[in-house]
């Protein structure tokens, strides 16, 4: 599962986690694309070590908070986040309205689209 939801609410995606997991459907997440100008700044890697993303931030409490979730169960959850600075960081509060920028939601869905492929082929190849 590639997961893309696009709302301020992190419910919707520490559900989806969730569940996947508990089903053993493999899932990789998107964190906050809005605001986003330089798709050279994407970086892949396990939702415990996300930076300063705001939504991944608070996907994470809600996965610890709400279904009990550990380091080694939050180190499952592969994401596609960027080490560029979120505008939310500058003292704005989070919002959803920041706009985005085809090239790099489109640069987004491909690197989560190339986690997920690299995921399902290790799965399924016996060396």
């Amino acid at each position: 599962i590639i997961d893309a939801i696009d709302d301020n609410d992190a419910k919707y995606k520490a559900d989806l986690i969730y569940h996947a997991q508990l089903r053993g459907i493999p899932i990789v997440t998107v964190g906050a694309v809005g605001g986003r100008v330089d798709p050279t700044k994407i970086r892949t890697g396990k939702l415990s070590i996300e930076s300063d993303d705001p939504v991944l931030k608070d996907v994470s409490k809600r996965l610890r908070d709400g279904y009990g979730y550990g380091t080694a169960d939050i180190n499952r959850v592969s994401c596609v986040t960027s080490e560029e600075r979120h505008p939310s960081l500058g003292g704005a509060e989070f919002q959803m309205d920041y706009g985005t920028a085809t090239h790099v939601t489109g640069a987004f869905g491909f690197t989560a689209a190339s986690l997920a492929l690299s995921s399902l082929v290790a799965e399924h190849t016996h060396i």
